[in-house]
Order: structure tokens, then C-alpha cells, then sequence
């Protein structure tokens, strides 16, 4: 690090920890994107109008699954799709990305919305869904796009492989170009990822959940599934979340006009309307949309940007539900200091700072008004949940677009949450977080594998993470879940403050069945593995293994639900002797 940016970052503790208090741990961030190889716009339909500047999105994730995280961003109406693939660090030790979209197969421009991704078909690589308003030319339906990750040819490279229509999709509302942002969970404890699309025109029909056949198709099962009728919500940012603790993930839908919706789940992946008992119906302009637990009680909490104008009463700005359990939540955005985040759009929730609790970026802007050239909103949790600290200045960060989507990611692996920003109008910026190189704090990441757990979620999705570290305890959530048109990596994420040692890591398993690991490296990478096998969690699958099999058979656990079909049936026990076969797949 040369001596002028050593200065930067000191210069910018210093006045970040004026900003934040004498306990702050001190960060600073800088924008990176083009000196990375990314220089690139969003290029919106034509015609003006509110589509036109709502849309701009794009996912990070490990597409090639090399260990470098690599970027798919929208090109828009008048250019193709770009996807940055990591290649490392050059010999100045500058991280580098080089754009493979064509390589990779991606089709020509259309007025691409927004992005998510997850292995849908449980191949082991992450495919891309893109919602679309329109093709390259008008807004029109049916331009939805699935991009199935093939994996590598025999050459090495990597393909695309667009399949929506034959997928089954393409279309969500009929009659207009309608589809925002996108999310994956399994509703049904079946192993396979459903899908479910945000649709804010009026009247559309455009809120749509897709059940996952396990074949390479899926069927709209809206009407089956959702005891009410959605086509009153103007949806824009649809979240799988297990909100009440019991395995099955609810529905939650950031919506405009007052109409955001909380859905619960049966169990069956069926589900009822509980938005106003639950006390989540207060965000009158619901946009963009985060899940986590800022207050470390073990519940999830949500947050909902939405607009805030003081010269109109009804937009009085985000909210921040705090779950209290029961199917009830708390709202406390005011009091906690996040109300006021402008004209609020994506979100990211992570741990920027490392200090154990969970913070809040949001983007924002409009056309017109105040909010016009208004800067992104860094929240620092100041420990509890209760309050947080508005630091963007402090930290460095500028970014002043009309800001859509959010993304938190390790993008140069130093084990810190960097910051993207996707807009309608100015290039995608990155912000490089120089936590690691500032502050003393440590951390952790986990990816979950579960290739050989065919009765659990692809990467683990759905899973409720338990991190023991001194006497703290943190809950994390591993989802794909968008936060408004762009969706961060499938990974697990939690600063561990001033502790070197995991003690203790649960794994609360989408299928039911429960792993725990001890004394876990901090500063690391870890991937860990499930196994259908392994009931008392020694990682060895032995005839102590089969007697607990056999009670949890018996009590018809969904533990011993191997191949996850709702039924304990005889294709339950080859799966436990496949696996009593093949051992257990090691952590890396």
C-alpha cells in the first residue's frame, strides 16, 4: 500500500471515528470499478416513463466456481448483458475482471429488470434467471430469461444456456411487460429451488411463484399455493424467509402503494395472509427489501426502503420490522435512525465492520425532486439493533446515481464486505471496504455444500446458520434472495470482533437434520459439507448411525426424509445405505 493511500484510510478513520463514536471499528472505502476492468452502463428502454428509470440490476456469485467471485450485469435495451469474470490479481496485485458474456453463450440486448441466481437443477453451478419488461426494442411479455450454467466442455470452457421458454418461465404477466425482482427457496421441503418474480404493474397478475418440477420445469403454482389474491400488490422485491423458526420459509414482498405482503407457509408450501396481524403492512412505498438479525435474538427482522418526503405525510420512509416472535413484528425504524434513506431502493445487510453485528447499505434516487444526485446510505449498527449510525460520508462512499440495485460481496477475498452499486443512469461503481487492512476485528465466511445430500436445498439455501464465538452468539440465514433487482452471493457472512476461534458453528439444515462443528478457524473461507448419513454428527456414518436413522424413520422425522418427498418410504432407506456407502464428503 503506497504512503498516500496509507494517509487516505487514516484520514478517514480518524474522521469516521468522529462520526461514529470512540468504540467504532474503522473502515474506510474506495471506489475500484473501472480500475478493476468494469466500466459499464445500464442503457434503459426509450421513451421515458417510470419503467425506464426503475430497471438496472445484476448478481455476483462464483460462476465458474474457481473462488473468485465474478459479476453479471445487465446491458439493457441497446447492449448485451456483461459478465465479469474474476481472473485474480494482475501483477500490481489489482484484482481483475474481464467480460466472457459472449463466451459464455449470453444472448443479445433486451430491457432486462433485474437478476438472481441459484442452482436450479442441482448440477453443482449457479444458473442465472433475468426478468425483462421488454425485448430490445418495445416493452412487451415473455422475455424472461433462464440461463442454465452447463458447466465446463471439454476445452475448459464455461456455457449459458438459455432455456425459459422451454423451462416453462418466460412469462409471468400475460399482458404487460411486468417483472422486477426475483428470489429462490423451497417452499415445499422438497430439496429443489422454487422461484418466485416480483410484478409492479397494476392489475398485471405479474406476482408469480414458480414451483420447481425437478425436471427442468416449473409450474405457475400462484393461484394453488397463495390464499389470496396478489394482483392488488404492486410487487417489486419477493424474499424467501423463514420468519417463524420452523424450517418452511415464508413469502415476504416489499410493495408499492401500501400493498407489501407477509405470507405464511403451512409447511406444505402453501400459505395465508398474516401482513396486518404481524404488523408489517406500515411501508407505504415498499421497494427494495434485506433480511437478517440486527438485534442477535435469533429471529430474523426485515427492512423495507421505501420514500421519504417530509412534505408528504404517507411517504414517511423505510421501515424496520423487528421480529418478536409469534408471527409479530415491531416497527422501529425511526428510533433506530434508518427512516431516512431518500427515495430508497436495493439493499444490502451484512457486517461491514466486523464488530458481530449486522449493518445496512441502501441505494436510492429519482428524477426529480429532492432527491435527485442524493448519495447511497451506509447504517452502522451501533451493537443492538436498536440504533445505527449514518456513516456514508465518513466511509468514502459518493455514489450519487439513481441507484437500483445493492450488492455486498467479497470481491478481492481479503475477508471483508465490499459494496456494488448498479443504476439507471452512471456506471456500476465498487467500492473496495479496507476494514481488513484497518481494523483489528476478524471474521468468518462458510459455503455449505450439499452434493451429497439430495434431500437438502443446492448450496445449502434455506439453511439457519448458529455461530458461537466467546460468549457471542450470531444467526445467519443462507438465502438467494434479491434486495432489489440484484442479488449478493449464496454465502454466510459474520464479523467475529476481537475472537480468533469459532467455538461452536450449528448448521440447522433445510431438510430438518442438524450439524455441529467445533473450534473453527477465524480469518478463513470454510466450506462444509452435509451428509444424509451422519445422525449423531461425528462425520462418520457407522451402525450407531443406522439406530438413530431408524428412530428418526419411525417418529417420521424429516431428518429421515432422504430423498425429501414428504413420505418415509423404502427410496428413505437406499439413501441411507448410499450414504453409509460413500461416507461423508469432506469440509474444505
Amino acid at each position: 500500500m503506497g504512503l498516500v493511500h496509507s494517509f487516505a484510510l487514516s484520514l478517514a478513520a480518524v474522521f469516521g471515528a468522529q462520526a461514529q463514536g470512540a468504540d467504532a471499528d474503522l473502515f474506510s472505502m474506495t471506489e475500484i470499478a473501472q480500475s478493476c476492468g468494469i466500466d459499464v452502463r445500464y442503457t434503459g428502454p426509450g421513451g421515458g416513463g417510470f419503467v425506464n428509470i426503475m430497471i438496472a440490476g445484476a448478481a455476483v456469485e462464483d460462476f465458474n466456481r474457481d473462488g473468485w467471485m465474478d459479476i453479471y450485469i445487465l446491458g439493457g435495451a441497446s447492449a448485451a448483458d456483461r459478465l465479469f469474470i474474476c481472473t485474480g490479481p494482475d501483477k500490481s496485485g489489482t484484482i481483475r475482471y474481464e467480460d466472457q458474456g459472449e463466451a459464455w453463450g449470453i444472448l443479445g440486448p433486451q430491457m432486462g429488470a433485474g437478476v438472481s441466481v441459484a442452482d436450479f437443477d442441482n448440477n453443482g453451478y449457479l444458473d442465472v434467471f433475468i426478468t425483462a419488461v421488454g425485448d430490445h426494442i418495445i416493452t412487451r411479455p415473455g422475455q424472461h430469461r433462464l440461463y442454465r450454467n452447463t458447466g465446463p466442455d471439454e476445452s475448459g470452457q464455461f456455457r449459458f444456456e438459455e432455456i425459459a421458454q422451454q423451462a416453462g418461465v418466460h412469462t409471468t404477466a400475460i399482458n404487460h411487460g411486468d417483472g422486477y425482482s426475483s428470489s429462490w427457496g423451497d417452499i415445499d421441503a422438497d430439496g429443489d429451488l422454487d422461484l418466485m418474480v416480483g410484478g409492479w404493474v397494476a392489475r398485471s397478475g405479474g406476482n408469480t411463484l414458480f414451483r420447481n418440477n425437478a425436471d427442468g420445469t416449473f409450474t405457475d403454482v400462484t393461484a394453488e399455493a397463495i390464499g389470496i389474491d396478489l394482483i392488488e400488490t404492486n410487487g417489486f422485491t419477493p424474499k424467501f424467509v423463514d420468519v417463524t423458526g420452523d424450517g418452511f420459509p415464508e413469502i415476504l414482498i416489499a410493495a408499492d402503494y401500501n400493498s407489501s405482503k407477509l405470507l405464511l407457509n403451512d409447511g406444505t408450501g402453501h400459505f395465508t395472509d398474516i401482513t396486518e396481524s404481524a404488523g408489517v403492512n406500515q411501508d407505504s412505498n415498499g421497494m427494495g427489501a434485506g433480511a437478517a438479525d440486527v438485534n442477535n435474538d435469533g429471529l430474523i427482522d426485515w427492512y423495507v426502503s421505501s420514500i421519504m418526503n417530509e412534505a408528504v405525510p404517507a411517504q414517511d420512509g423505510n421501515k424496520l420490522y423487528i421480529n418478536l416472535g409469534d408471527g409479530i413484528f415491531q416497527e422501529t425504524a425511526l428510533e433506530a435512525g434508518v427512516d431516512d434513506g431518500g427515495w430508497g431502493w436495493g439493499v444490502g445487510m451484512g457486517d461491514l465492520d466486523h464488530d458481530g453485528d449486522v449493518d445496512i447499505v441502501e441505494t436510492n434516487g429519482w428524477s426529480g425532486g429532492t432527491w435527485v444526485g442524493e448519495h447511497s446510505y451506509i447504517f452502522l449498527n451501533d451493537g443492538d439493533g436498536t440504533h445505527f449510525t449514518e456513516s456514508t460520508a465518513a466511509l468514502g462512499v459518493t455514489n450519487n446515481g439513481l441507484g437500483r440495485g445493492t450488492i455486498l460481496f467479497d470481491h478481492d477475498n481479503d475477508g471483508d464486505l465490499d459494496a456494488a452499486f448498479v443504476s439507471s443512469n452512471i456506471r456500476f461503481a465498487l467500492y473496495r471496504n479496507d476494514a481488513s487492512e484497518i481494523n483489528t476485528n476478524h471474521w468468518i465466511q462458510i459455503r455449505l455444500d450439499t452434493s451429497a445430500s439430495p434431500s437438502n436445498t443446492p448450496d445449502g439455501i434455506g439453511a439457519h446458520v448458529v455461530i458461537y464465538a466467546g460468549g457471542t452468539v450470531q444467526h445467519r440465514w443462507m438465502q438467494a434472495n434479491s434486495g432489489y433487482l440484484s442479488q449478493g452471493p449464496i454465502v454466510i457472512h459474520a464479523g467475529l470482533g476481537e475472537h480468533t476461534t469459532v467455538d461452536r458453528v450449528e448448521i440447522h439444515w433445510s431438510n430438518g437434520s442438524l450439524r455441529v462443528i467445533e473450534n473453527l478457524a477465524a480469518d478463513t473461507k470454510h466450506v462444509l459439507a452435509a451428509c444424509d448419513g451422519d445422525f449423531d454428527h461425528d462425520r462418520v456414518v457407522t451402525m450407531d448411525d443406522l439406530d438413530l436413522f431408524i428412530k428418526a424413520f419411525l417418529a417420521r422425522d424429516r431428518a429421515a426424509d432422504l430423498d425429501a418427498n414428504a413420505k418415509h418410504n423404502l427410496q428413505d432407506i437406499f439413501g441411507f445405505i448410499r450414504s453409509y456407502n460413500d461416507g461423508c464428503p469432506s469440509d474444505s
